[in-house]
């Protein structure tokens, strides 16, 4: 990402950073548009699942609008359903959300996830900010899970006991119940990080 690019991209951030309340649609909306619209026309990397470096930009103004209309109509939702920390700043969720709906546009959400982070108004870089956010999703959907399952996730951390046969040994289960325990699990991770905006 440019210079130029950036000092947008702050522009847009310092603007969204106005203080209208979230239940303000219309004024949240106005202040947050420059920063959103800024994150798809101008662009963003991607890193494709075999480590590969991309870009991503949203050329067509029409597309580019349509995709703003549908990040912040997903960002409220996810609001009404609570799953935003209001005490969070906004502009990590929106461009979030405004990257993984551009990929999957694109057909490319698939392949590739987006890479930058935008200009934040915490102390920490971005990457911190997202690595925070991550770690409490992740203490939150473990702590909500079966007995099985949270012995099943501390396993999938751990490099020699990623094989079902592993799992098993360790667990004392039979293949077919570590089978069904990681189908189990899948389902709850895929609707808890969706729910929570982390999936599109």
């Amino acid at each position: 990402m440019g210079s130029s690019e950036r000092a947008a991209l702050a522009d847009g951030e310092k603007e969204s950073r106005a203080d209208v309340d979230i239940d303000d649609r219309d004024g949240f909306y106005r202040s947050h548009l420059p920063y959103v619209l800024a994150v798809l026309t101008r662009g963003f990397r991607v890193q494709a699942r075999d480590g590969k470096l991309g870009f991503h930009r949203v050329s067509d103004p029409t597309e580019a609008e349509d995709l703003t209309q549908e990040t912040f109509a997903a960002f409220f939702h996810q609001v009404e359903n609570g799953n935003f920390e209001r005490g969070r700043p906004p502009t990590p969720y929106l461009r979030r959300i405004a990257t993984n709906l551009a990929l999957r546009r694109a057909g490319r959400r698939a392949r590739e996830v987006p890479l930058d982070q935008g200009p934040e108004p915490a102390n920490l870089p971005p990457s911190s900010v997202e690595d925070l956010e991550l770690k409490d999703l992740m203490r939150s959907f473990r702590e909500g899970l079966p007995e099985r399952e949270k012995a099943l996730l501390e396993c999938l951390g751990t490099e020699e006991l990623r094989s079902q046969a592993a799992m098993g040994e360790r667990l004392g289960l039979s293949r077919d119940q570590v089978y069904r325990s990681l189908v189990s699990l899948r389902k709850r991770a895929t609707v808890f990080f969706r729910e929570k905006g982390w999936l599109p």
